[in-house]
């Protein structure tokens, strides 16, 4: 993998927490030279914290819903709710260190933190960096005791298939000693870059990103220019969002049974 590069394009403001994407250049797909055993053991040395450090695990579920017509972070799927599906997920690699970005956030067990937006819903943009700026209070108590945060794990809220395996082998791409010491974002890729569903590093990309908001700038993907990414492609229907009725209607008859 090198970093991805490609033309970045300026999104609509009225986007989802999964929109922001823009085409990229060059990159790995989904099980490109790791099996799955390792990329699992890559995964479990990040949570425990052993030479590895440690990831924190992020849901972005912050937007208005507005397409929606209701909280898509409620909407039930597969028996629960899809903030509770991405929460659970993410628990998998980050054991007690998910925490929810959104605002009247319901359903959640005790032990899941929630953080507002620290700009008020200015986008996903703003989720992003609360999220990181988040991570970099949690590094402090991980260093003390001999642990180090070196990642947020990322994800919207409307992407419902985002499984284990993608987010294995953006693991493994940021634990990979010829890719991940030159890589500031692993995220996936379809036909666009999905920042939305990335692992970042923590302070490398909290300073560029928070500089970029401070000068005014809302996308994503004009604020992630400059960093270093590695893609990491899946199928089209990976990077799927749900912002519609419709859209949770396709989703449906496409995972009946």
């Amino acid at each position: 993998i090198s970093s991805a590069v490609g033309s970045i394009g300026r999104s609509n403001e009225r986007v989802s927490e999964a929109d922001m994407s823009a085409p990229v250049n060059r990159s790995r797909s989904v099980g490109d030279d790791r099996s799955q055993d390792e990329s699992k053991e890559a995964s479990l040395s990040l949570t425990t914290g052993s030479a590895d450090g440690l990831i924190v695990g992020y849901v972005l579920a912050g937007g208005h819903s507005r397409r929606m017509g209701v909280d898509k972070s409620q909407i039930e799927i597969d028996g629960r709710s899809a903030l509770i599906r991405q929460v659970d997920l993410l628990s998998e690699f980050c054991k007690n260190r998910v925490v929810v970005v959104g605002h009247d956030v319901l359903g959640l067990a005790p032990n899941i933190p929630v953080i507002p937006d620290r700009s008020g819903r200015q986008g996903p943009l703003d989720g992003l960096i609360t999220a990181l700026d988040h991570a970099v209070t949690m590094a402090e108590p991980a260093l003390a005791s001999h642990g180090r945060i070196i990642g947020a794990l990322i994800v919207a809220v409307d992407l419902w298939n985002i499984t284990t395996v993608e987010i294995n082998t953006m693991i493994s791409v940021l634990l990979d000693p010829d890719i991940g010491p030159n890589t500031d974002v692993v995220h996936l890729q379809g036909s666009r870059a999905q920042p939305l569903a990335a692992l970042w590093r923590v302070g490398e990309s909290l300073e560029h990103l928070s500089r970029a908001f401070a000068q005014g700038e809302r996308s994503v993907i004009q604020a992630w220019e400059g960093l270093r990414r590695s893609a990491v492609v899946v199928p089209e229907s990976v990077l799927a969002n749900i912002n519609t009725p419709e859209d949770v209607a396709q989703w449906k008859v496409s995972h009946k049974g």
